[in-house]
């Protein structure tokens, strides 16, 4: 079941390149090995792509005990990465103590990369700025309370950067502790932030992953990584839905779009959402059996990227969120069989927002369908 070796995807046009890699350290070995093996793994398939700190984009690292872990690893992240966005969340490996899926931009043009804050990467690239930007709280609370901070913050934030929530926010990933009890505190929280800057059922929401899952403080109830885009025109945006497979999120009053498409005069770019075993009326399916819940979340992906132009062979990275690992051997057989071979993903514990729901997957998909009235990506 565990792979023991880094799994890679590119896209590639005349203008660049986009490549993922994911990579969990093996079982068995302690963390300090876990990471050294990490690094020293990812460095080693990253020169022999010829990827180097500059093509680095984004690094989101999955550990097991990030409460004991954090502060290890960041000591050691801090000798290795300096120019890319790295994100560190307690969403554990199902094998061993981390895990690592990473985003890099090879391009013709030149790629500009700025820090200008903590937790803040800016890649200028061609006419746009993608701008990468975590957000945590500051202060105790319940998750309502430490949602507003975060989301107020946020928004702050991006107007600095010449950007808001309603134009430029393309994806969100939110990790909320014990998210059986506190998920409606986060769902209320951003219902109630989303229609203030006027965001409703009638205008749009954003693509988003609302996941079991914590960053290293123990009060902290919530934490967020987001991916906002500059330099976007109108009708640059798409939001996709599949009303024969899956409802509107705002049938059971929470407020996420199942995907979004941005259009490049070179490629297009397909955002999926937290995906699960959910159907038109918005009814769990296939209650208490796994492997049935992940086959219909595959449906419900694939619908989606077939009704905007693309297919699964056109993923390029997945995360998969398993409730329970009792299921690990069922669900590794299950995607070994269904996902393309080389079609990079790790598998991490994290419960769902339902708790009937045992299992979701997220990814990101690039395809050839290009649009002539915008510009290249790079």
């Amino acid at each position: 079941m565990y792979n023991n070796k880094p799994i890679i995807s590119n896209f590639s046009t005349d203008y660049g390149s986009e490549i993922y890699i994911t990579y969990e350290s093996p079982p068995g070995l302690s963390f300090e090995e876990s990471v050294i093996l990490l690094f020293n793994t990812y460095d080693s398939v990253s020169k022999e792509n010829s990827l180097t700190p500059e093509t680095e984009i984004m690094t989101r690292f999955h550990l097991s005990d990030i409460a004991n872990q954090a502060k290890l690893f960041r000591e050691y992240l801090n000798t290795k990465r300096e120019t890319s966005y790295a994100s560190i969340v307690g969403t554990p490996p199902v094998f061993g103590k981390v895990a690592i899926e990473s985003y890099h931009i090879k391009s013709k043009n030149t790629i500009v990369k700025t820090k200008p804050d903590d937790g803040v990467l800016c890649v200028k690239h061609n006419k746009y700025s993608t701008i990468w930007l975590s957000g945590k709280p500051s202060n105790k609370g319940n998750s309502e309370f430490q949602s507003n901070e975060i989301l107020d913050k946020f928004s702050r934030k991006l107007i600095y950067y010449n950007a808001t929530i309603q134009d430029n926010l393309i994806r969100t990933w939110f990790y909320v502790r014990d998210i059986d009890n506190n998920y409606a505190g986060f769902v209320k929280s951003r219902r109630e932030f989303f229609k203030t800057i006027g965001l409703t059922n009638d205008t749009h929401f954003v693509a988003s992953t609302g996941i079991e899952g914590c960053c290293e403080n123990v009060s902290d109830l919530v934490y967020m990584n987001s991916l906002s885009i500059t330099g976007l025109q109108k009708g640059q945006i798409e939001y996709m839905s599949v009303p024969d497979y899956m409802c509107p999120t705002y049938f059971y009053n929470v407020t996420f779009e199942r995907a979004t498409k941005v259009n490049y005069g070179d490629r297009t770019h397909y955002y999926i959402s937290g995906t699960a075993s959910i159907d038109k009326e918005g009814n769990v399916l296939h209650i208490g059996n796994v492997e049935k819940q992940a086959e219909r979340t595959l449906e419900n992906i694939n619908a989606l990227l077939s009704a905007y132009g693309a297919d699964f062979s056109d993923m390029k990275v997945m995360l998969v969120y398993l409730r329970d690992l009792s299921d690990l051997v069922r669900v590794s057989q299950f995607l070994k069989q269904k996902l393309p071979e080389n079609l990079p993903y790790i598998i991490v514990r994290g419960a769902v927002c339902r708790p009937t729901w045992l299992i979701e997957m997220e990814g990101i998909a690039i395809s050839s369908k290009k649009n002539n009235s915008f510009f290249p990506f790079c």
